[in-house]
């Protein structure tokens, strides 16, 4: 039966990505977390979450192009005209 990992640290490990090698991210990801992974690993879970953020992209853009305002935007105008903003991204 496969281990699966926490989102958290997926997240974790994709952001060390974003602001060193691979190889360093992993070595900071045991430190911190206790969890030992390989540099691939990391690699493909930098991949999978790009893939899920272009394909939100394209639908927001779909979205934009058949007129409808997607809801992040939506949010953001209400956050800036002092309305409360949600604090979870997945919430209306």
């Amino acid at each position: 039966m496969p281990q699966t990992t926490s989102q958290e640290v997926v997240k974790l490990g994709c952001l060390l990505a974003v602001f060193v090698p691979f190889d360093t991210a992993t070595v900071l990801l045991k430190q911190l977390t206790g969890v030992n992974h390989y540099a691939t690993t990391v690699w493909n879970w930098v991949q999978s979450v790009g893939h899920k953020a272009m394909e939100h992209l394209e639908e927001e853009l779909a979205l934009l192009k058949s007129g409808i305002e997607p809801l992040e935007e939506k949010r953001e105008r209400s956050a800036a005209s002092g309305a409360v903003r949600p604090l979870c991204n997945k919430c209306p």
